[in-house]
């Protein structure tokens, strides 16, 4: 099984979307992006949630472990015309443990 971790913030923190979205998606830590502040750029209908640095801000994020069916949903749901899983963005992921004392990297 060629499972990853995704990084969520904006509606993909809503477990309720996420379970509709991604069945098989399971959440494995949650943690904070410091520094940065959570954005929506567009129109108000067409609006997306984005970061950028910010000074003082904080970002509540969740890590979700998907499958490749759940990242085919999620590339859909995020209108991407060339999925992530195709480029070679990779990134390192650090992560509240299950007992949320303290992060490590994945």
């Amino acid at each position: 099984m060629n499972n990853k971790l995704y990084l969520a913030y904006g509606s993909n923190l809503n477990l309720k979307q996420m379970a509709d979205r991604c069945p098989t998606a399971k959440v494995v830590g949650a943690s904070q992006i410091n520094d940065y502040r959570l954005l929506f750029r567009g129109a108000h209908a067409g609006a997306v949630a984005t970061i950028e640095p910010f000074e003082g801000g904080n970002v509540p994020v969740l890590v979700w472990e998907i499958t490749p069916t759940d990242e085919a949903a999620l590339d859909r749901y995020e209108g991407m015309a060339v999925p992530l899983s195709q480029g070679n963005n990779k990134s390192e992921v650090g992560r509240q443990n299950r007992q949320g004392n303290g992060l490590h990297h994945e």
